[in-house]
């Protein structure tokens, strides 16, 4: 049973999520130039890139204080991301308008010493921020007696609940079976894009205290559904809660916020600012992202060597097609087939 982590899981529950705008480890580590900022700019932590618009540091190293992280020593010289002063960044990307980050497992446990139910339920408020919750994650729930539910009911204009509930089987006729989350011993819901809060809930009828001998602990999450792989062995012992350190990867959408591209291209703060960038408006309307032009690759958000670059199809014969002769283009190419051929 995770019990060391209930006072950590009630604590961060508490916790005002919001992003933290000062870099710890400045001193440090070595500088690396890139968009949006001079050479003292960070745009590497660990071995997870930086991009702009995120940065550390001085003001200047990140489009706004609302993407500003921070690189922590987490000991033995080891440096990781951080958001939210607690929320480890695991990857950015500048295309797809994803961050993904390390979420934090609920847990409902039976407690042999009390004979009571220990709990830990987290939550996020990412309201008014530029980021939402992405729609490639699941609300996942693992157990053998366990009904869980993730949503929203502290903004009386935009609630919402859903839920699931796993079971085991009991009368031997079947099993469970792992790689399978379908409701036994592992349940999944979807939800919504564009959604920015949501609390995890256990109904207390569904408890393990009966059945605590083999399966104490019932989990639930919401988490990158790609990442999930369930195991048998989730219901019968901490595996689930202790692989990651009770986290699970989790997808964040981020934006350019309040403006969509039309009424963006001609404001003085428009983000896409690389030549052969382009505007995307995200699928909530909750703002844009930039994204380089079809055939340019690098950063839509910084100007220069940085920024969206003609990509040479002509190095790449196997990916772009062109056997024959190739003459790079702007933007594209053009394959000549010999004679014959």
């Amino acid at each position: 049973m995770p019990s060391q982590a209930v006072a950590l899981g009630t604590l961060l529950s508490l916790v005002a999520l919001r992003l933290i705008t000062t870099s710890t480890a400045e001193a440090q580590l070595p500088p690396s130039t890139g968009g949006g900022g001079a050479e003292e700019c960070i745009r590497r932590c660990g071995s997870v890139d930086i991009p702009y618009p995120f940065g550390f540091g001085p003001d200047h190293c990140a489009l706004s204080q609302a993407y500003m992280l921070t690189c922590n020593d987490t000991g033995n010289g080891t440096f990781v991301p951080f958001g939210w002063k607690t929320v480890q960044v695991l990857d950015i990307s500048l295309e797809r308008g994803h961050i993904r980050v390390m979420n934090f497992i609920s847990f409902y446990c039976y407690d042999a010493t009390s004979q009571g139910m220990d709990y830990s339920r987290w939550h996020w408020d990412l309201t008014n921020s530029v980021y939402a919750l992405s729609n490639d994650n699941k609300f996942v729930v693992i157990g053998c007696r366990t009904l869980a539910f993730i949503g929203n009911v502290k903004d009386m204009g935009k609630k919402y609940m859903t839920g699931c509930a796993a079971m085991c089987p009991i009368d031997g006729n079947q099993t469970l079976t792992d790689m399978s989350c379908s409701g036994m011993g592992c349940c999944q819901a979807p939800i919504p894009p564009g959604l920015q809060y949501y609390e995890v809930f256990f109904d207390d009828r569904w408890n393990t205290s009966a059945i605590h001998g083999l399966s104490p602990c019932s989990y639930a999450v919401l988490m990158e559904s790609s990442n999930l792989t369930f195991s048998e062995t989730y219901v019968t012992s901490p595996e689930f809660y202790t692989t990651y350190g009770g986290r699970a990867p989790m997808v964040l959408d981020w934006f350019i916020p309040n403006k969509n591209c039309q009424v963006a291209r001609t404001d003085p703060g428009y983000a896409c600012v690389s030549s052969n960038s382009e505007c995307v408006d995200t699928a909530s309307g909750q703002g844009y992202i930039c994204n380089c032009k079809r055939g340019f690759r690098g950063n839509p958000y910084v100007k220069g060597s940085d920024g969206c670059q003609d990509i040479n199809e002509c190095d790449d014969p196997v990916k772009y097609g062109c056997h024959g002769s190739c003459a790079n283009a702007p933007g594209t190419f053009k394959c000549f087939c010999p004679r014959g051929t």
